[in-house]
C-alpha cells in the first residue's frame, strides 16, 4: 500500500527559544494581551507564579504562547492550513521580540506534528512494518500481542541544524500515521522573523526528503 502525498497535512506548529532575562512588568504584560488578543484569537491570560514570572496566554484552536524572562514558546494547532497557522504563531512571537526588547534568540527548536491519512489501521501496519521499518510478522509474534504496531526514529544533521523525526501509528486514529519532526540549531537567529524561514523549510523537508523516504520504502 502506498499512501496519498495529498494526505499529509500538518496538524500543529510549535516554537520555542531562549534569550537574555528581560523584565515582564505585569501591567506591560496585561497591555500586550490586550492589544494582542483579539487579532490571534486569544482568550486567557494566566500570569505565572514568582520567582520565575511571565505569562501564559492562550485561546481557540489550541493556540498558546508562553513568555518568560528567559525564553518564549508559541504553537498552534493548522486546521485553517500550515501557512495561516505559522502567520499566528510566528507573528505573535515577533510582536512579543519587538515590544519586550528581547534581543538575540537562540532557537530551542520548531516542531512540525503531521498525520497521514491511510484508510485504515491494517494499511498503517503494512506501511511501516513491511515498508518503513521491514519488520517481517514472525519477528512481531514474537512480542506475543494480539496486535502489533511498529514505527521509527531518526536523527539526522542538516548544515547547522539537527533534526529528529519520528514516524509510528496515530494512536488517536489508528488509520493515520502520526509524524513529528523537531528541529533545532546552535547559532543564535537573525531575529524572530527567522523563526518563519526555519518553519518553512523544515515543512519542506517533511513533504519532500521525509514523505520520499516513507513512499520509496513502500514501493519496494
Amino acid at each position: 500500500m502506498t499512501p496519498d502525498p495529498e494526505l499529509l497535512r500538518v496538524e500543529y506548529l510549535g516554537l520555542a527559544a531562549r534569550h537574555d532575562e528581560v523584565d515582564l512588568p505585569r501591567d506591560e504584560v496585561a497591555a500586550f494581551f490586550a492589544a494582542a488578543s483579539e487579532r490571534y484569537g486569544l482568550t486567557r491570560l494566566e500570569f505565572e507564579h514568582e520567582p520565575e514570572g511571565g505569562a501564559t496566554f492562550a485561546g481557540f484552536g489550541s493556540m498558546e504562547f508562553v513568555l518568560r524572562p528567559g525564553r518564549i514558546a508559541s504553537g498552534t494547532a493548522t486546521a485553517l492550513g500550515y501557512r495561516e497557522g505559522a502567520e499566528r504563531a510566528v507573528g505573535l512571537a515577533q510582536e512579543a521580540s519587538a515590544r519586550f526588547r528581547l534581543g538575540e534568540l537562540w532557537l530551542d527548536d520548531v516542531t512540525l506534528v503531521a498525520t497521514w491519512d491511510c484508510g485504515d489501521a491494517e494499511a498503517v501496519r503494512s506501511v511501516l512494518s513491511d515498508g518503513v521499518a521491514r519488520v517481517d510478522a514472525q519477528r512481531l509474534e514474537v512480542l506475543g500481542g494480539d496486535e502489533v504496531a511498529v514505527g521509527i526514529r531518526i536523527w539526522l544533521r542538516r548544515g547547522e541544524r539537527s533534526t529528529e523525526c519520528a514516524i509510528e501509528p496515530a494512536h488517536s486514529d489508528p488509520s493515520r500515521i502520526y509524524i513529528r519532526v523537531v528541529e533545532g540549531q546552535v547559532e543564535p537567529l537573525r531575529d524572530a522573523a527567522e523563526l518563519a524561514d526555519i518553519a518553512d523549510d523544515l515543512r519542506s523537508f517533511l513533504h519532500g526528503p521525509l514523505a520520499d523516504f516513507v513512499l520509496a520504502a513502500c514501493r519496494r
